[in-house]
């Protein structure tokens, strides 16, 4: 069934918080869910972050899910830069998307970067994932299986076209 989103919004919150935060690669590359104000704050300062990368589509400042407008103003009392690279799973990374974001992880000036989207599980992890494929050389099966294994949901309907777009993107980027 689909609900629409006006609903969805009255029950869940637009942070999910730090439950799948972890470690890409050290000092170059972080994953999240969308972390609350203060969560991100005491991750740019003990991290180092010179760069938060948002796969979120971006809000109006009336948007009840209007997480943007505060994950901007942490940024920018840090002087760190946001950048927004809005995917889902009915419209998945294009390869300029992929290849912005693998040349953000690769600009030593812009790193350590921290990857997120809402639950830090299906887009978050296609990204990290094209980022082991492209920079630590990975073979996409493994990084397809590793996605998985921190909670993709390869199985699920819902997220055939994002699992399709990370097999066509780590085939056609290199």
């Amino acid at each position: 069934m689909i609900i629409p989103r006006f609903i969805r919004r009255l029950f869940r919150a637009p942070y999910d918080g730090l439950r799948h935060f972890g470690v890409v690669a050290e000092g170059v590359l972080y994953r999240c869910g969308q972390p609350k104000p203060a969560e991100l704050a005491e991750l740019i300062d003990r991290l180092g972050l010179r760069t938060v990368v948002s796969l979120r589509g971006q809000r109006e400042r009336d948007d009840p899910d209007a997480w943007e407008a505060a994950e901007r103003a942490v940024c920018a009392a840090r002087a760190v830069e946001l950048i927004t690279i809005p995917c889902n799973h009915k419209n998945p990374p294009t390869p300029a998307q992929a290849r912005h974001f693998l040349d953000l992880c690769a600009a030593g000036a812009r790193r350590p970067v921290l990857v997120h989207c809402r639950l830090g599980q299906q887009r978050t992890l296609l990204f990290c994932a094209l980022y082991r494929v492209h920079v630590d050389r990975l073979a996409p099966p493994a990084a397809e299986q590793e996605m998985d294994a921190l909670g993709f949901g390869a199985r699920k309907r819902r997220h055939r076209r994002l699992l399709a777009a990370f097999r066509a993107l780590a085939r056609g980027l290199n």
